[in-house]
């Protein structure tokens, strides 16, 4: 088990799933660490890592006899208790009278996606897999069964691959569909993994977390850790915080990146061996950086402008660049309140959408599309605009079939495609599976899957079946926060 720093906030993550490798770099706000993380997610025997944390009335909790645990669309967490039902935000509790809130019926149901649970009486229960198999376990003592007289169990699925199971009198438990294994989670088993084997309720959220209700004591979130971390500092002893600030990761060639800080410093990083080069300090920060098709490199600034081969590009219509994206003959320049430049190679730059706030912008089948805070637009090859979508859209991703990515600051996940000189749409979110509807991060891995970055946790959907599993790092919601540009 592993407690994170809430301080830790700004990381660059390297992702390593079943062999896949992709690159994504996450800020969070507080702290500015480089960070590197790799996933294995092995179909073999199980081993979990727990991030587990108590709460409780010296929390703000109103009573730790909980009755009941649940989510609303939002993303609260909702706690039924004796002293009323209260709303967590991760961060502080508000209490409600029980009357003035909609209360969900219990679920009692021992269904998961795959399996009917069924208690077969004196602590013992089976499992009928929807393929046919049947398993069948003791999982509380007759002699604590003849002391409490609770045959007491919920069953709830995790993820794709685990159920959790409930009990009252020997904890929980976690089962391994691909393997079978049962896992006992009991309160001898390490400090602050369970804290009492009486549980009397069990949830599992969006993102994952295990939420189980430990009688006359509070509620305990289990979270699997599925990631390990490495923390890698830029400059470790610095004492002003900006020299560990990050503010652009760019790939470079040769399995390098590009990595500035907020000091106007720029290193390369060599995954190779894990270190850092330093290259040379600019006076304004680097918000984003490209390599051409002739190894060029081309460095935006927040403040001064796109630079070339050590010169400044002129005639943009602002010097605040955010990114640069290669868009056929030209590169696809998106600035804060200048709108999207394209810049040719001969120097010659044609300006789009003058004023708008562009995140992002790329160049798909003779169109350009942009992401702004004014909306998401569809133009022609002209830059004449031919549809837009209201609302705040901040990237963009092209995927391996063609498919066309938005993610949004507020509405998820926006799959489009142009239809008639229309955009033709539509959402994932929070009620499809989403950790968050803000998606400030997209990449693709070599099977397809879509990998977002919100801001609470990581999102992998798979787009063939709309499955979408949920992933968070630490325990601390601002540890999870992505942000723009960060994959």
């Amino acid at each position: 088990m592993q407690f994170y720093n809430r301080k830790v906030l700004f990381y660059i993550i390297f992702v390593r799933l079943l062999g896949n490798n992709m690159y994504l770099c996450m800020v969070n706000r507080i702290i500015f660490t480089l960070l590197v993380l790799i996933a294995a997610l092995a179909a073999s025997a199980r081993h979990y890592d727990f991030t587990a944390q108590l709460i409780s009335t010296a929390d703000g909790l109103p009573s730790n006899v909980v009755i009941q645990i649940w989510q609303d669309d939002a993303g609260y967490m909702w706690f039924d208790t004796r002293n009323g039902v209260c709303r967590y935000d991760g961060y502080v509790f508000q209490t409600f009278a029980r009357d003035s809130v909609s209360i969900p019926p219990a679920n009692m149901d021992l269904l998961t996606r795959d399996a009917i649970w069924k208690r077969e009486g004196q602590g013992r229960i089976s499992r009928r897999g929807r393929d046919g198999s049947v398993r069948e376990w003791q999982l509380i003592p007759k002699e604590i069964i003849a002391y409490t007289r609770n045959d007491h169990f919920h069953v709830t699925d995790v993820d794709g691959r685990t159920e959790a199971i409930s009990t009252y009198g020997s904890g929980l438990y976690l089962y391994d569909k691909p393997t079978g294994e049962l896992t006992q989670l009991k309160k001898d088993d390490g400090p602050g993994i369970i804290d009492d084997n009486y549980l009397t309720g069990l949830f599992v959220d969006r993102t994952g977390c295990i939420w189980v209700i430990e009688d006359y004591i509070g509620v305990k979130c289990l979270r699997i850790n599925r990631l390990q971390y490495n923390m890698l500092w830029l400059k470790p002893d610095a004492e002003i915080q900006d020299a560990n600030n990050i503010r652009c990761i760019a790939p470079m060639d040769s399995g390098r990146l590009l990595v500035s800080n907020q000091m106007g410093d720029v290193y390369t990083y060599d995954s190779s061996t894990g270190q850092f080069a330093f290259q040379y300090n600019n006076s304004y920060r680097v918000y984003s950086a490209f390599l051409d098709r002739k190894n060029d490199q081309w460095i935006g600034t927040r403040g001064n402008g796109l630079w070339h081969k050590g010169q400044r590009v002129e005639g943009l219509p602002s010097p605040n660049v955010f990114n640069i994206r290669g868009g056929g003959e030209c590169l696809l320049v998106s600035m804060f309140g200048g709108g999207v430049a394209r810049v040719y190679q001969d120097g010659r730059v044609d300006s789009l959408l003058k004023g708008h706030h562009v995140h992002d912008a790329l160049s798909l089948a003779g169109r350009v599309w942009v992401a702004s805070e004014e909306g998401l637009f569809l133009l022609n090859s002209q830059g004449q605009p031919l549809d837009s979508l209201l609302g705040c859209y901040v990237c963009l991703l092209v995927g391996k079939d063609g498919t066309l990515w938005s993610g949004s600051t507020d509405k998820g996940l926006a799959k489009v495609k142009e239809q008639g000189q229309r955009i033709a749409y539509s959402f994932y979110n929070i009620k499809s599976g989403l950790a968050n509807n803000g998606v400030y991060a997209m990449t693709e891995d070599r099977t397809g899957r879509i990998w977002l970055g919100t801001e609470e946790g990581l999102s992998c959907l798979e787009p063939l079946t709309g499955g979408i599993v949920n992933y968070q790092t630490t325990e601390s919601r601002l540890g999870n926060v992505f942000c723009e540009r960060s994959a």
